[in-house]
């Protein structure tokens, strides 16, 4: 039997096509962490759970068919091609209104705690763009980009990082999710700051740099009053030519970087341009927020912001604010011991969930009915004592238990940050600790799965 060989141009053809279909697998395939985006869901259920409640007054007036918008004006006011609103037919009498809005509410509420999340966030969006599409000139710019966000939201694989729908599953890996949802919120942003810059180079204002005096002047967007508006005008200039430095940058993220990346200063060569652009991002949006009325825009940015988040990314703000810890404790086994109770139930839930939301990685779950373990980290304190009330262990051997184990216990875990000042406040540590005493002395004492009343 004669060998024939395959021609080169076969081959290689074949090469190619499998190279080909590789990168487009790993373009639009690749697995990245889902949790950007399980933040970007909380951020944006919360900006608009926010926004909706600050117009609770104005429901009846903007939405339902008395309001200043009847039904009857619709062809005439808005548009008419590719819209859609439960409020022009089926809901328009002012109580099933005001019972829209508060689903609405709800439905926002239960897809920022993740309960439901695929269902809620789901329904969140179609009310959303039912009532926005219902008055359309109480919106503004952040209120589109908000449609923007839940709509990759839904058609987004997986959204239920930082759940209670993932509490429920038991499982601390990582929830990861096909990249393309990731590249399509990327490109929006893309698209955002290079319109918004091709719109401001229209004009003059934005070339000969006024138009920011030109705002601060501006009555109905500046907060501050006039004095600060002319001390802050000879900059106006400087904000401006940066402004627009910073939106014609993003075009970089469409680049690939080792086509660019030589043109910068040697110590700039090896940073991620997306995380200073997020950076930068989040002083000029907060300067917006800060110095003009703009309703919702900035915080709708930053929600954008978090869904742009990869692992690689949180490995850095991890760093960041652990370097203040590990400068402290400089052994890598430096963790803050936490001692449960392994054969309770509902003390394995606990200490689940607060491993769940160790987003910095300082804690280590200890179960004190573990001999070894009791010995090795908190050989002085004894069962009974444990039993009673919940311990931790710090670095440097401080022991707390109870109500001031939890306050500690809420400065290392950054989605209990926002309860800090409030337990630092003086008459709260009494009130807590007696609070903690009445729970814990009528707790169940769990010993090998079985509860008795002690």
């Amino acid at each position: 039997m004669v060998r024939v060989d395959r021609p080169h141009y076969l081959l290689h053809t074949h090469l190619f096509m499998k190279r080909l279909l590789t990168f487009i697998d790993r373009f639009f395939f690749e697995k990245i962490s889902a949790s950007g985006f399980g933040l970007m869901r909380i951020a944006w259920a919360g900006t608009i759970l926010v926004s909706m409640l600050g117009g609770a007054s104005d429901v009846v007036r903007y939405y339902s068919g008395v309001g200043i918008s009847p039904i009857s004006f619709a062809p005439f006011v808005l548009r008419n091609a590719y819209r859609f609103s439960i409020l022009d037919t089926i809901v328009t009498d002012p109580f099933p209104v005001l019972l829209l809005w508060s689903t609405l509410l709800w439905c926002l509420f239960c897809s920022m705690l993740g309960l439901r999340t695929r269902l809620m966030t789901f329904l969140s969006f179609v009310l959303l763009c039912s009532f926005h599409e219902r008055n359309i000139y109480i919106l503004n710019s952040g209120d589109s980009l908000l449609r923007l966000i839940g709509f990759l939201l839904v058609i987004t694989p997986r959204i239920d990082a930082f759940s209670l729908d993932r509490l429920q599953q038991r499982s601390l890996a990582p929830i990861t999710m096909s990249i393309w949802p990731y590249r399509l919120l990327l490109w929006q942003f893309i698209v955002l700051y290079l319109t918004s810059l091709w719109d401001k180079l229209q004009g003059v204002m934005w070339i000969n740099g006024g138009v920011i005096a030109s705002v601060f002047h501006h009555m109905d967007y500046f907060r501050f009053p006039k004095i600060v508006a002319d001390l802050l005008s000879p900059f106006s200039f400087s904000l401006t030519a940066a402004f627009l430095v910073f939106e014609l940058s993003w075009i970089l993220l469409l680049i690939p970087r080792k086509i660019w990346r030589f043109a910068l200063p040697g110590r700039m060569q090896n940073y991620s341009l997306k995380r200073c652009l997020l950076i930068l991002g989040i002083f000029f949006h907060s300067g917006i927020f800060l110095f003009m009325n703009v309703g919702n825009y900035s915080f709708v940015i930053f929600a954008g912001y978090l869904g742009l988040l990869l692992a690689e990314d949180f490995d850095v703000l991890r760093n960041f604010f652990n370097t203040g810890w590990k400068r402290r404790n400089p052994t890598d086994d430096a963790k803050i011991s936490v001692l449960y109770d392994g054969s309770c139930r509902l003390c394995q839930r606990s200490m689940f969930l607060l491993l769940s939301i160790d987003a910095l990685h300082r804690l280590r779950a200890v179960d004190f009915r573990n001999p070894a373990l009791l010995k090795k980290y908190a050989p002085d304190l004894t069962e009974k004592s444990l039993d009673r009330a919940l311990h931790i262990r710090l670095p440097d051997g401080k022991t707390f238990a109870g109500f001031d184990a939890f306050r500690v216990l809420a400065k290392h875990l950054p989605a209990l940050w926002i309860t800090v000042p409030f337990l630092a406040l003086p008459f709260v540590s009494p009130i807590g600790r007696r609070i903690y005493a009445r729970i814990a002395g009528k707790r169940h004492a769990c010993v090998q799965g079985s509860c008795a009343q002690k």
